[in-house]
Parts: structure tokens; sequence; C-alpha cells
């Protein structure tokens, strides 16, 4: 960091002449905290949370009262983790591979417009040690969590998870007086599907429907495995005619897709019961009424979207 950006960090009121008397780089530098105390300080804070995001939240705090860079990212593939804080978008970066007893955390990467010194460097090589063992906590929760609420065949949601954010999209669509619509999903003649390719083959078209129920839709929706070969699409914020839009954009995504297992070459379609939610409507109405769409929509061909009364 040089003066003039030292300059504009810190200014302290004259004693006498009541202007501004700016503090030089050394003198600001002296007013640092000590090493040893910011690694003291981070070290009791870390173990106050299990939640990642306020972990790194912590650890950038932490490390900006030692040395001074725009931005910090964290990556772990394994559990799709990707956040950033700051800006990351400067022309220098470096990555800390975080490993403990022989596992991977993840990547923590440093941001910053102008290359980080080696005493600064030295700094935020220093503070990781105190990251590690509350990260690896924390990310063990994630895992835990994420597997109570998330079918392990398919990745996508559960019917637990499910409960919990529907209930929590109701209370929200209530309180703003927002549309909330969902969709009941089930693949056609999926039997015939197990018999004919086996169970590995079924679980290979689970598996392609979920992903293409996902990748077609908007951030904001939640997909989820309500149980055997049905599916449920919740969608904030959605209301006619955009419901009946979207689901024909997932029937129809589907029905061009091709599953190749085994060499064998699986062609599927799905059956859409779709219903928006009613004032005062409880969650299990809701999803009565999807389902009866869903009956009507098997009943009259399957392939097909039907609206509920």
């Amino acid at each position: 960091m040089n003066s003039s950006q030292a300059s504009n960090l810190l200014a302290f009121p004259g004693f006498h002449s009541g202007k501004s008397q700016l503090l030089s780089h050394e003198a600001l530098e002296q007013l640092r905290p000590s090493h040893s105390e910011v690694g003291q300080q981070l070290r009791n804070q870390l173990q106050t949370s299990l939640e990642i995001n306020e972990l790194l939240h912590m650890f950038f705090a932490a490390s900006q009262r030692l040395l001074d860079f725009q931005g910090l990212s964290f990556r772990n593939a394994a559990q799709r983790i990707n956040l950033s804080l700051g800006e990351n978008n400067g022309a220098f970066r470096i990555d800390y591979q975080l490993e403990l007893e022989g596992e991977l955390l993840g990547v923590l990467s440093a941001h910053n417009a102008d290359a980080l010194d080696e005493q600064a460097l030295s700094s935020l090589e220093s503070l990781t040690s105190a990251l590690v063992f509350p990260l690896r906590n924390a990310l063990k929760y994630h895992a835990v969590l994420h597997a109570s609420l998330h079918d392990p065949l398919t990745g996508v949601r559960n019917r637990a998870g499910m409960a919990e954010l529907l209930e929590r999209d109701l209370q929200s669509a209530r309180r703003t007086g927002t549309p909330l619509s969902v969709l009941m999903v089930d693949i056609d003649h999926f039997k015939m599907v197990n018999d004919q390719y086996g169970h590995a083959g079924g679980d290979a078209a689970l598996i392609a429907v979920a992903q293409q129920l996902e990748e077609n839709l908007r951030t904001v929706d939640a997909v989820f495995r309500f149980g055997g070969e049905e599916f449920m699409v919740v969608l904030p914020n959605t209301d006619m005619p955009y419901l009946l839009q979207v689901a024909e954009r997932l029937r129809k995504s589907v029905e061009d897709m091709v599953v190749v297992h085994e060499g064998q070459r699986i062609k599927l379609s799905l059956s859409f019961g779709a219903a928006i939610v009613r004032k005062d409507e409880s969650q299990h109405q809701l999803l009565q009424r999807a389902d009866a769409a869903l009956y009507m929509a098997k009943e009259n061909g399957r392939n097909r979207v039907c609206l509920a009364d």
C-alpha cells in the first residue's frame, strides 16, 4: 500500500487548527494490531459459527486488519461451494489449496489490483492456519445438512427439503402478495424403462430428468424429487401464463433429449400437473390440487400439461 492510499484510509482532526492531520504510511503501519493479536482474536471468532460464509467473512475482516487487499474467494468443487467477498476482478490473484490431514478443503484465493509483497503474503498465509480447523468442521456440517435435504441419486432436494422451502415460499407469498406456483412432474411409463433397461437405466433416466429440469429453470426456482419417478418444481413469483410456458418448455426439453445408457438410447416424456396457490391455501391443499392435475394429464394421454382447477 503506498502513502497516498494510506492517506485516504485514515485522517484525524488536528489538535489546534481543526484541519485534518493525515497519517504517514509509517505511522499508519504502527497503528496496525500485531499479527499475534489478530490471529488470536480470529481463532476465538471462528469457533462461534458453522456457517462457511460467516467464517470467510471473519477471515476476510481479520486479514484486512493486517494487510490491504480487495477480495477473497473460496471454492469447494465436491460440495459445489463458490463464495466471493469484496472485489475479485483485479489483475492479481494468489491461490491457497487448503488441506488438513490429507483432506482437501478447497481453494482460498486473495484478489487485488496490484501484486501483494512478500510480507503481506506471509501474513496472509500465516492466518490461514487459524481457518482450516473451523472450515473443516463447517464443511462436514454442511455435508451432513445437504445429505439430509437432498436426494443422493439425483442431487436435487428431497421431500423433506421441499416441505421446508415450500412453507417458507408460501409465507413469503402471503406476506408480499406475490403469486406462487408448483408443478407436479411424473416420468411417463417409468416401470417400462426399468423393465427394459434395468434399474441402472432407470437411475440414469432419473438423473437426466433432474438435470434437465434444473438447467431450464431460474436460479430462484427449485426442483425436488418427490418420490419414485415424481418430481416437484416450486416457482416463486409465477402466475399465468408464464406457469404453462415454463411447464411446456420443460416438457419439450425432456421429450427432445436422449439418455444414453450402456450404448442404449432411452427416450422419455413427462406429464405435468400445474397449480397456482390460492389465498390462505395450505401446503397440503396446494399439493393435492397439483396432484389431481397430474392425474388428469396422465388420464388424457400423458406427455402433456394440465392446470389445476
